[in-house]
């Protein structure tokens, strides 16, 4: 029995890495268990296909959370899930660098769930973002909803504050919306500034 429970964790740590392949090193065992029972449980209350648009102050646990999310997807999927982590301002580079963005976008458009971590990174406060990431986020976001495909998605902002024009922000006000609060983890307890 030994054999046998050592032979499935090691072939679902395989098999977590081929459907987690761009999960970073700093959120590699992120679990859900790392948070509150009461905020997991509003995480996880999404509709199947639903997205979720998850917001807070920046270093509060965002990624970190998509990335525990994403894990336990799979996992309860027993890994027949795959999942792509991108930031918004990485895949806007990329986008912006080729003259085959559905190239670069379709695995983005196509995998199971699609985890977009800081949109609404480009502006301040009040401003647009540029007509580029709209053009890009309304690609990603239509596509998807349209495919019943489920976005997570972390911003440092709430939808009302975004960037965006109204059609962007419509179709995110689809997504389960969960503020995250608490101390900025980066900075360890008693830091002096």
């Amino acid at each position: 029995e030994h054999v046998a429970l050592r032979r499935y964790r090691r072939a679902m740590a395989t098999r977590l890495r081929q459907c987690l392949p761009d999960a970073p090193l700093l959120f590699r065992y992120a679990k859900l268990q790392d948070f509150s029972a009461q905020f997991v449980k509003l995480v996880l209350s999404r509709n199947p296909g639903q997205g979720l648009y998850l917001w807070g102050q920046a270093g509060v646990g965002k990624s970190h959370c998509l990335a525990a999310l994403a894990r336990h997807v799979v996992i309860s999927a027993r890994g027949e899930c795959h999942v792509r982590r991108v930031t918004f301002a990485c895949l806007n580079t990329a986008i912006r660098s080729t003259k085959y963005e559905m190239r670069v976008l379709r695995p983005f458009l196509d995998c199971d769930i699609l985890s977009l971590d800081d949109i609404g990174v480009g502006s301040d406060l009040g401003k647009r973002e540029p007509v580029s990431a709209g053009r890009l986020l309304t690609t990603l976001v239509d596509w998807r909803l349209e495919n019943r495909k489920p976005t997570f998605v972390t911003s440092n902002k709430s939808i009302e504050s975004l960037g965006f024009d109204e059609r962007i922000l419509s179709r995110l006000r689809t997504f389960r919306i969960v503020k995250i609060e608490g101390r900025d983890r980066r900075v360890p307890p008693g830091y002096l500034f």
